[in-house]
């Protein structure tokens, strides 16, 4: 496996693996079940172990696979990728390899940085296990957006800090663990999804297409408009014979917050305001990459 692939397997084994220790104590296992075929064979191709077919309890429900993996040389994958793991997949690896000899585990030296340099693909393997891509709503459908929960509040800080957001502590409900959100939308929101839509797998980018799609398909709108002093007279005085806001910003090609900003006095005071439309936008996050 080259870095990519490692960091990928470590954010989908955050997400959605679990660690554990053989019964008797020789070797440590890795296991995850995903419904996403594709998703496991990639992994197993990785770890070299076979996949499973997981016997469905109602016809209704879709086609479940699995793959489990015990080896000794585990124990160094492990070891080494609880570096960039939370606090509490730690406690796990931990524990799996607690009765292993020095011997069987040999040490590589992986440094932190190497998270920050190959962190795409870290995150891809964990949004990969837990994250939504979703369109906007009908009312904006700009507003596209990436947005995941997690009982890990150090995994949450971690990726709400590179989306450059906060994360919302969830109400705990009953004896749950107390769960984080985190949500990134709009235009940044599409230009991470673009980024990470070659390593995902194909019901998720088929998912990312669509959110994708919401956020371009939008019709061209004006959001901030050169108006001259005869248009700004013109909006205020159809304002005030009632004609609807939605109305007076169909009729000049604009958002209707524009017209409500002009008629409230908050906004276009000067004539000198640069036209920028959503095609233009899309035009320019579209030439820019996510760091």
């Amino acid at each position: 496996m080259n870095f990519e692939e490692v960091f990928w397997l470590i954010g989908w084994i955050e997400a959605e693996g679990y660690m554990s220790r053989m019964k008797n104590g020789r070797a440590p296992c890795i296991d995850g079940i995903s419904k996403d075929e594709d998703t496991i064979d990639r992994i197993c191709a990785m770890l070299g172990c076979k996949k499973y077919f997981v016997k469905l309890r109602n016809e209704k429900w879709e086609n479940t696979f699995r793959f489990r993996i015990e080896r000794l040389e585990l124990g160094t994958f492990l070891f080494n990728a609880s570096s960039f793991m939370s606090s509490r997949r730690q406690q796990q690896i931990s524990k799996s390899l607690e009765k292993m000899s020095d011997d069987e585990i040999e040490l590589l030296n992986w440094q932190k940085s190497l998270k920050s340099k190959y962190f795409n693909f870290w995150l891809a393997g964990y949004l990969e296990g837990e994250g939504s891509f979703l369109p906007g709503p009908p009312s904006n459908p700009n507003m596209s957006r990436i947005q995941f929960q997690t009982t890990d509040e150090d995994i949450a800080d971690e990726i709400s800090a590179y989306f450059g957001v906060k994360y919302h502590k969830l109400t705990q409900r009953g004896d749950y663990k107390i769960a984080f959100s985190v949500t990134k939308r709009g235009s940044e929101a599409v230009k991470i999804m673009e980024k990470l839509l070659p390593l995902m797998s194909s019901r998720r980018q088929a998912q990312i297409r669509k959110a994708i799609l919401s956020y371009k398909i939008t019709p061209q709108r004006i959001v901030n408009a050169k108006f001259n002093k005869s248009d700004i007279e013109e909006i205020k005085a159809m304002r005030k014979n009632k004609i609807k806001v939605r109305k007076i910003a169909a009729h000049f090609n604009v958002s209707h917050s524009v017209i409500s900003r002009i008629c409230s006095g908050k906004s276009y005071v000067s004539e000198n305001v640069n036209r920028i439309s959503y095609s233009s936008h899309c035009n320019d996050h579209n030439s820019n990459d996510v760091e």
